[in-house]
């Protein structure tokens, strides 16, 4: 039987089966998921189980239903989905026995968060990784591409044009430009045997890959997330991205872009 594994901070609050049709969720007592926090509408939204398929659907919630970092309506639910409302997560499995969710320290071998922050010996750690994240951290994020102007039409005359001078209210009016902030950043895991997982980038650099054979950091900048190569291995082969190598160029990440490191293929998603 499929249920859902409730938690808030990492902490296990409930496990649901879904034994019935129609399961509510929501802020008022009366739900069957009883979620209080004022953030959560008062039905927020409800699992639909036929059978063996389950489904979930927002019941037009005014901060939204979320699965895997997307946004949805109403969506059919696979194993290890991942449904967060405000800071609740209901991770949706046909598993037995207990699931905990995803922390670097559960990732496997080929996925190294930090090998230093997880409480490894120093001798243990690439001294020369490390000594590259340290590099990456001093190092400025990439500017978003600019697009280029589009050629302005042949004319058969050419006809000179009035200087404009901004009045000082209008130059006043027009706002400067703001740079870009990040939101919150993840990663979801689509291949091993943590697919359809998640990794939340709750630090502000995040190592990954396997030492040896292929490394590479993320990095959190104002302009957003930061894909950076850290170590080739033998193969000298960079990280992918949508399928396309980064070199040696960091790469400036957007939501659903797709990104393989040694082997384990994952998808980064914002929220």
């Amino acid at each position: 039987m499929a249920r859902l594994i409730l938690t808030l901070n990492d902490q296990v609050l409930k496990d649901i089966p879904l034994s019935r049709e129609t399961l509510t969720i929501g802020r008022k007592p009366d739900n069957d998921i009883h979620l209080d926090n004022h953030a959560v509408s008062g039905y927020h939204a409800q699992i639909i189980t036929l059978l063996n398929d389950s489904f979930i659907e927002d019941l037009g919630s005014t901060n939204g239903t979320w699965v895997n970092g997307v946004r949805i309506r109403k969506r059919a639910l696979q194993e290890g989905d991942e449904i967060n409302i405000h800071h609740y997560r209901l991770r949706f499995t046909h598993q037995t026995g207990p699931v905990k969710t995803l922390a670097p320290e559960n990732l496997e071998k080929t996925m190294i968060v930090r090998m230093d922050a997880l409480g490894l010996p120093q001798t243990q750690a690439d001294a020369g990784m490390e000594k590259a994240v340290r590099k990456i951290e001093a190092t400025p994020a990439p500017a978003p591409a600019a697009k280029p102007a589009a050629p302005a039409p042949a004319r058969s005359r050419p006809e000179p044009l009035p200087a404009i001078t901004p009045s000082r209210s209008a130059a006043a009016a027009t706002p400067a430009p703001q740079p870009a902030t990040a939101g919150t950043g993840s990663l979801r895991i689509l291949s091993g045997p943590n697919a359809g997982r998640s990794l939340e980038l709750v630090k502000n650099l995040t190592t990954l890959g396997r030492p040896g054979v292929q490394v590479a950091a993320i990095t959190k900048r104002a302009q957003g997330y930061v894909l950076v190569r850290v170590d080739a291995g033998a193969s000298g082969e960079s990280p992918k991205v949508n399928d396309q190598p980064i070199g040696n160029q960091a790469r400036l990440l957007k939501h659903g872009d797709t990104i393989d490191i040694a082997g384990i293929r994952m998808e980064f998603v914002t929220k």
